[in-house]
Parts: C-alpha cells; structure tokens; sequence
C-alpha cells in the first residue's frame, strides 16, 4: 500500500520519501480519482538514486527511486485516487547525471519540461498518468570472461589524466569479486583501463560495444575510452585465456592395469599414473592447468605384455611407436590426448605372401586360402566393409572357404587370386571392368572370362591387378590384359577399354608378346619382363622407361632401354608398379627404377627419369646390392634383401610409409625398415607395398606392416597410422 498512497501523501502537503518508516498514513479520497506514476530509467541501471520533489499547490514532498533490481528502492512508483488538480514533480539534480529523455504516455494535461527536469500535470477526474525520466552519466563497463571459467582474480587500474584507481574482476560464484563493474557518474575525458598481467593467461581479446571513440590495445592489455556525452556507455569484455593439457589412459579391456607417465614443459618434468577402471584409486585421466604456452612432451612407459595400440592428440605430433605426444601449446589452447592401451594380441600367422592394394591387403595362407583386411570388398560377402583384422576370403554364397590358391594380388579397388587350376578368379569393384569378368562389381570371387566370354580365362601362372585393369602371364609366356585402356595400357594396340582379356601383342603390333615371365600393371603404365631378362613396357609415353618425354599413349609394347639409353634393359628377374614408376630387380641383386620421382626412384636426383636409374645404397655411396625383390608403390618403393631385411625410400607423408620411424619429409636413399622395439625388421620372406601402407610375409608365417591405417589395412585390430611395422592380428 505504500507506494500507492504515496503521491496522496503529497498531494495533502505532507512529506514522504520511499523510505518512509511511519505509520500508514490517510489517503485522500477523491470521487472517480486519477492516478501519477514516475518511473526512472537510468542509464547504466547501476542502482544511483534518483531523488524527486513532488507538488500540489505548496503543498510539496520527496521520495527516491533507482533503477536495479535491489529491493531496497523500486524504479516506479504510483499515487492512487488523487483528486483533480495541477500536480509537480522534478527531478532533483544529480551531479555527473543528465535527464536525457522525459516521457509520458498521455500529452492530455501534461507539460513536459525537461530542461528544468520536470513534468506538471493537470489532472482530470479519473485521469491515469505515467511519466519516464530518463537520467543517464556517462559510463563504462568492465567485464571479465575466463576460458575456462577459473576463480582467478584480475587486477585493473582506471585512469583519468593523471588520477588512478584500481579494481578487481573473477570470473566465479565466489560474491568476494564481481565479474562485472561499472563506474558511472563520469566526467567528459579520456581514460584508460589497464588489466595487470596474470601467469600463465593472456588476453585473447577485449570486445567493445559500442566501438565509437574506443581503442583498443591487446598487447599491453588496455583499452582507451573518450567518453563526451551521457548518452555514451561503452561496454568491454575483457577475454583471458589460459593453457589445460588433458593426459586419458583408455585400457581397450578396462583392466585397471597401471600405466606411468612421464610429462615434460617449460619447467621440467613431472611423473603420474593413470589407470582405467572404476576404482578410484586411481583416476582414468589427469588435467593439468594452467600452465604457460610452450612445448610439452608426455611419454608412457613401456609395459611388458601390453601394447600401446593408439594415440590421438588433435593437432599435435604424435609418435605412436615411441609412445610419445609432443604438444605445441598456444595460447588459449587445450588439449586432450587419449592412450589406447591393450593386452598384446596374437598374431595372424599362416601367411605365405601377402599384397597390399588400396585400402585392403590380402594374404594367402600356406593353407591354400586367403584372408583379407581394411575397407574395400573383402571377399566374404558384403560388397563394401571395413574389418580391422583379417577375415577369410570365401568360394560363394554358400560360406565354405576359397582354396586351392597359389597367388594372390590386391588392386585397386578389387582383388585376384590364382587358383591350382590355372584360373584367375576376381572380386571387388571396378568401373573400367578390371575385374574381367564382363561385371563392374562382384562381391564374391568370380571367374576371369576367356576373350569370347565362353568360359574362364585357364593357363594363368600370375596375375597383377592395378588401378582400374589387370593382366595375367599364361603358362605359354603370352599375356592377357583387360579393364581400362585410355592410355593404351591393355597392350592391344588400341586405346578401348575391355571387360574381357585382350591378348597383348608384341612391339611389332602383328603377333602376341611371347616369352613373359612377369607383368606389372601401373596406374598409367604396362611393363612385362622376358625369360631374357628384357623389359618391355606399354601406355603412356613418358613413363615407359623408353626416354621417351611425350604424354601420348602407346598402346604396344616398346623395350625399356639402359640408364645411357644406349640399348636395351637387360639382365631383370621381376618387375613391379603401381603409380607413376617402375621398379625392377636385376640379377646382380641390383635394382633400377623410371617414371616420376618423388623420392621413389631410390637417387638423389629429384627429376622425373625417362631412362631407368640404378637404386642407390642408403649412403648414396653406390648400389643397393643383395635386393631380392622390389616394389613399387604410390610414392613408397621397397626392396628386400637377401639378409631378410627391408628397406624403403620415398615420401613418409604424414603416416610414416617407409616404415623406419619417422613421419613427414622424403629419404631418396633406402632406410631400413623397424619394428615396434626399434630393431631392424628382419625374417622378411616377401615385401609388398601399394597406395599408402606397405607389408611383409616373414618366414615364421606372420605378417609385419607400417604405414597409414585409416582404413585398416595394416591389419592390426586398429586404425591408427604406424611408422614402424606393427604385427596383423589373429581374428
């Protein structure tokens, strides 16, 4: 009821404020009376009290309003039931504070008169008036915004000129420190707020609403306001950021197995232990922060039985094979790095040759069958799936097992295998009809078609598939060719692609290339060798190891000449491509390799090479000697020796493709090949690489390999990339 009767009160020549502590006075009644309210809006809404006098006649009293939401003072307030007459009321003068706006809701009566802050209202039996004096100083706000949010205190210092005064912002629930200040009532003048430098945060930003006359300065953490009316009430947040690095051990079995930690910064090195299951002994994960920008490292030790199978940590180096996350912390920046830790499993075992394709690797077993793993069509049914370890290649849809086989190679998208009946059979996908079977996709091996469709292709003793077409050696030394042929790969002296097998025909065009022993079947190329140790090779010009340098296509086969291009290649046991380059192995257990050189040439000269060049030592002090086989890949060649060592040369990119360790950058000279615990790989019976990863056969029947694994291709239960080669797992 106070409020109410209040301006009843003033009317009568009584004298009430809005802390009134007497006794309920009388209201005047008035027939059919009206009713004033006044509500004050103040900008900023800091709580200022805003005094008024109101008059009927001499008759004048006082009350107080503000504008916040503190319930001590309200921001309105409304006389009821007052008679007819004229009525006052003024705001008192408010130093550093201008009434800026004065309205009501009716001008009936009402006289506004804002340069004397005041409104005078006649009113009418009945009549419901309502004024608004809006009283505004200039202003400004300071805000403080952590990230994260933290109890931190900030310290400021404001000046005026030569004046200073400090204050205190955080960013909690704690009432010790606001997040927020404003200083109202200010003079017409420059100033500068300054926050005090705070370890280990930075400012990040300093946000201002409106932006008209404001400077802002984030290296020395200032801003500079010219404040020249009441109306200007500038708002800045200022944003800190600090530093958080987040270590998880994820045990894949939840075991509780304890695994120590070594982390490493700017201000040494610190041990922890994480842990993986519900007891709270230990925890899964530790936060640590904040700490400065700078280089950090975070190390697990090894723990024996236990493998670590993954390491992720968005944006930094990761160094799976050393267990070890380099962290490169910047400012505002926080990280999370996960340690997937698992029991070592066994491993696949079994494995006489292995191919390494696109995204899937296929192994034949010394069982006759063949298993596959990564993403592509795997043999056993679905068109497309991805499994991580390696699944068994089926006959048909009945389930039982493909078997009696004798090779195997992965392409590009699809799949062959030779069987002891001299078939070939092909499964995968294939636009370009690399899977000659007359078919674009088969989900399930399928019979290689002869060229007139009449019944399987017979007399294969190998296969090679590659990107888009594949080729097989008959057991006569011809060749037989089919799937994409734009660049005249196929061999047949056109430039048609076939669903079906073409014979290939000799440099002459007129009769079939006879005395094959082997085939490689490359992105842009064909090559064969010859029982004569010759090489022929076929497709685009540039790449054939002719010296030729045009880009056109040859559609029939041309011998691959010397590295002084003066005669024929001689001398070659095996063959192998994939992309843009061949690679050869001699019979001196040298190797020699042509076509585009990214590194994977094995020299030093960086050129694309038209003529073959001789694989050099990892020294480049001479030739790779003892190769065995050799490989090529998309830009990754391998060699094995005859010791059972591997070696590769290329690009690393970012999976660490030559297996030796490291990530990023090029090795043009052969390095040798580790394993998990840094040693050399050794025991290597057959190396293979393809796309992006590359593996080997060892003679124990056990598969090792290294490179990218986004698609699991390396078989081993995962799919993280790995520098060094890691073991296939067993089903």
């Amino acid at each position: 009821m106070r409020r109410r009767r209040l301006l009843a009160l003033l009317a009568a020549g009584a004298t009430a404020t809005a802390a009134l502590a007497v006794g309920p006075p009388t209201p005047v009644a008035a027939a059919g009376g009206g009713s004033i309210t006044i509500v004050v809006d103040t900008a900023p809404a800091d709580g200022t009290d805003v005094g008024f006098t109101s008059c009927l006649g001499a008759g004048c009293g006082t009350f107080t309003l503000d504008d916040d939401t503190d319930p001590t003072l309200p921001d309105r307030i409304t006389g009821t039931d007052l008679a007819p007459g004229t009525y006052t009321v003024t705001q008192s003068p408010l130093p550093g504070w201008t009434l800026t706006a004065l309205t009501c809701t009716t001008s009936t009566g009402v006289t506004t008169d804002p340069a004397n802050r005041r409104i005078t209202v006649a009113l009418t039996a009945g009549q419901d008036v309502a004024c608004t004096f809006r009283v505004e100083s200039p202003s400004i706000t300071i805000v403080q915004d952590t990230e994260p949010d933290d109890p931190t205190d900030f310290g400021y210092t404001s000046c005026l000129g030569a004046g200073c005064g400090t204050f205190t912002l955080d960013e909690d629930t704690d009432p010790t420190w606001p997040r927020t200040l404003t200083g109202s009532g200010l003079a017409a003048g420059t100033y500068t707020i300054t926050q005090d430098p705070r370890t280990p945060w930075s400012v990040a930003a300093i946000d201002c609403t409106p932006w008209t006359r404001v400077t802002r300065d984030l290296a020395n953490r200032r801003v500079t306001f010219v404040l020249l009316s009441p109306t200007d009430h500038p708002t800045c947040t200022f944003r800190n950021v600090t530093q958080t690095i987040t270590i998880v051990d994820d045990d894949l079995t939840d075991s509780g197995q304890d695994h120590a930690f070594t982390g490493c910064g700017p201000d040494g090195c610190a041990p922890f232990t994480l842990d993986d299951d519900s007891d709270p002994a230990l925890p899964d994960r530790i936060t640590t922060g904040p700490v400065a920008t700078g280089t950090y490292t975070v190390i697990q030790d090894d723990v024996p039985g236990w493998e670590l199978a993954g390491l992720t940590c968005a944006g930094e180096t990761t160094d799976l094979d050393h267990l070890r996350v380099t962290i490169d912390l910047a400012a505002g920046e926080h990280r999370t790095c996960t340690y997937t830790n698992r029991p070592v499993p066994p491993s696949l075992t079994g494995v006489a040759d292995v191919s390494v394709g696109y995204y899937v690797t296929c192994g034949l077993g010394h069982d006759t069958g063949v298993r596959c793993w990564g993403r592509g069509t795997l043999g056993d049914g679905p068109l497309v799936s991805t499994s991580t370890t390696a699944r068994t290649v089926r006959a048909g849809p009945g389930g039982e097992a493909l078997s009696g086989v004798t090779q195997v190679d992965a392409g590009v998208g699809f799949a062959c295998a030779v069987l002891e009946t001299t078939e070939v059979r092909c499964w995968g996908s294939s636009p370009d009809g690399g899977l000659g079977t007359g078919t674009t996709e088969e989900a399930l091996p399928t019979p290689v078609l002869d060229p007139t469709s009449q019944g399987p292709l017979t007399g294969v003793v190998s296969v090679d598939a590659g990107w888009g077409r594949a080729c097989a050696v008959l057991d006569d030394g011809t060749v037989r060719c089919w799937g994409d042929n734009d660049e005249g790969t196929l061999g047949n002296g056109t430039t048609v692609g076939s669903p079906l097998p073409v014979t290939v025909l000799d440099p002459s065009g007129t009769a079939p290339l006879t005395d094959v022993v082997d085939v490689a079947v490359a992105s842009r190329t064909t090559c064969a060798v010859q029982a004569t140790g010759s090489v022929v090779c076929w497709g685009q010009a540039n790449y054939l190891g002719t010296g030729d340098t045009g880009s056109g296509p040859v559609p029939t086969p041309r011998p691959v000449l010397r590295p002084d291009g003066q005669g024929p290649l001689t001398g070659v046991t095996q063959i192998d491509g994939l992309w843009v380059h061949t690679c050869g192995r001699l019979a001196d257990g040298h190797a020699v390799c042509w076509g585009n050189d990214n590194g994977q040439l094995g020299t030093t000269d960086p050129a694309h090479h038209p003529f073959p060049v001789e694989v050099l030592d990892g020294a480049g002090a001479g030739p790779l000697t003892d190769v065995v086989e050799v490989h090529a890949g998309y830009y990754v060649s391998c060699a094995r020796l005859g010791d059972g060592r591997v070696v590769c040369w290329g690009q690393r990119w970012g999976n660490g493709m030559l297996g030796d360790g490291r990530v990023g950058g090029m090795a043009p000279l052969p390095v040798a090949v580790e394993q998990r615990d840094r040693s050399a790989l050794t025991g290597a019976a057959q190396v293979t690489t393809g796309m992006y990863s590359s593996c080997a056969s060892l003679t124990s029947g056990e598969v090792r390999c290294w490179g990218d694994n986004d698609y699991a291709e390396l078989g081993d239960g995962t799919t993280f990339d790995r520098s060094r080669a890691v073991a296939a797992v067993a089903p």
